[in-house]
């Protein structure tokens, strides 16, 4: 059995800036709808409203606080982003 799926929205490319990717990865979404896309190859995440407009971003290579290397997003109920 094969699942319909209808695409509602999409945005992005493929780049550095901002609203850009290279490696989408992880998603979440926030109780007021606000989406967060990790994009591993730019070692960021991204913070979208639900129309597809950039909101922030944080994060850069490295190991120490605030630097990422892979991750996985998720978001908790007190609207904490941890990635992983």
């Amino acid at each position: 059995m094969t699942a319909r799926v209808n695409l509602i929205k999409k945005w992005g490319s493929e780049g550095i800036d901002n609203g850009q990717f290279k490696t989408p990865h992880g998603v979440a979404i926030d109780p007021e709808d606000n989406v967060y896309i990790t994009d591993m190859d730019n070692f960021r995440v991204q913070n979208f409203d639900s129309n597809g407009n950039f909101l922030t971003k944080w994060g850069s290579e490295g190991s120490e606080d605030g630097h990422l290397q892979s991750q996985k997003t998720s978001l908790s109920t007190q609207k904490q982003v941890m990635c992983i």
